[in-house]
Formats: structure tokens, sequence, C-alpha cells
């Protein structure tokens, strides 16, 4: 596509950055639920018996 070595270069190491900052946002968001796996997914809930 006769891109420069160096554009492809800082977009590679940028994606690779961008990345490692996503998963570091996952794994230290504060989000809480009181659901379970028991409960299903959310577009099909599973019905309990009680």
């Amino acid at each position: 596509m006769n891109f420069s070595f160096g554009i492809l270069f800082y977009l590679m190491c940028f994606g690779q950055m961008m990345l490692v900052f996503t998963v570091y946002k996952v794994l230290t968001d504060n989000y809480t639920t009181n659901k379970t796996f028991k409960d299903g997914y959310e577009d099909r809930p599973v019905r309990r018996e009680e």
C-alpha cells in the first residue's frame, strides 16, 4: 500500500499501548453486580424454580 515503515511502526506501537490501557481500565473498574452465572445472560434470562 506504499506506506512508510515509520508510520506503520508507530501505529502498531500506539495500538499495543491502547490495548494495554484498555485492559487496565477494564480490570480496575469499580463495577459491582449482584448477579451470578445462574442468572444467565442479559438477553436471555433463566427462569428459576423457587
